[in-house]
């Protein structure tokens, strides 16, 4: 199978040289949707295209019009896939099996962006050691342009994430690797374009109750009669509730604090 991802923006003035030169060079394009705007540049500019529209009416399910939308393309010889941006869900599902499938327009860190899993943080590689990380959110660190930088990095994120989580690594030739995090300073080259994403791990490490404080901005609270004794008193009921649920083995501290985060997420 030969594949390749274009992503066209939400407009023709978004579509780049590349994915131009891309999308007139195919011969088997295939949109997400026939209501993308680039659908009319296409007709204008004489590309014949096939779109997923039809899929939609298949199912119900989202996970499984995902998993059709990527048999369809399974089963072509050679296609260009053309999506409004990184966060597309069928092309996500694609570079996740696929991972040598490139990836054309939508920036430097459209190619990174699409394997995120979470919530995407973004941040420089010189400010990455200041920043509070959230175990739960994807990250892309940018401008990691040389071997001692690359080293704070990794450090920064073993603060969060296992030092064998899996890293997508943008190198200096602009192809995307993967690599373990131990491994982020081990390369032989550096450069202003070299960048890494990291996924939250399933069990990311929450030891205390900073994770939260980490996760979420603190929320207003209500109850003025709340004070610090009474918060006191009923944190310790937590904790001994805790103890004994491990001791058990019904839940431990990790999932306590996984499911707070759940909740302060949803806004309860």
């Amino acid at each position: 199978m030969k594949a390749e991802i274009v992503i066209t923006g939400y407009g023709e003035g978004e579509l780049t040289m590349q994915a131009v030169k891309r999308l007139r060079a195919s011969s088997d394009v295939v949109l997400h949707t026939e209501n993308y705007p680039v659908a009319a540049w296409l007709k204008e500019n004489g590309i014949a295209y096939a779109s997923l529209d039809f899929l939609y009416e298949q199912t119900d399910d989202f996970d499984e019009h995902v998993a059709r939308c990527l048999k369809y393309l399974e089963d072509r010889a050679e296609f260009t896939f053309c999506v409004m941006d990184a966060s597309d869900s069928v092309a996500k599902a694609l570079v996740e099996k696929y991972p040598w499938v490139p990836v054309t327009g939508g920036g430097a860190d459209a190619a990174l962006a699409m394997r995120a899993k979470s919530k995407l943080c973004v941040v420089s590689a010189v400010s990455a050691p200041q920043e509070r990380l959230s175990p739960l959110c994807s990250v892309l660190i940018k401008e990691i342009d040389d071997r001692l930088l690359a080293g704070e990095v990794k450090l920064k994120l073993q603060q969060t994430y296992d030092e064998d989580a899996k890293v997508y690594f943008r190198t200096s030739d602009g192809h995307i690797i993967n690599m373990k995090l131990s491994d982020l300073d081990r390369l032989k080259r550096y450069d202003q374009t070299c960048a890494c994403l990291i996924n939250p791990d399933k069990t990311p490490k929450m030891n205390d109750f900073e994770c939260l404080r980490l996760i979420y901005e603190p929320k207003p609270v209500n109850d003025v009669s709340l004070n610090e004794e009474a918060l006191a008193e009923k944190l310790a009921d937590v904790v001994q509730c805790i103890q004994v649920a491990e001791e058990r083995g019904l839940f431990t501290q990790e999932d306590v604090f996984m499911r707070a985060a759940e909740l302060l997420s949803k806004g309860e």
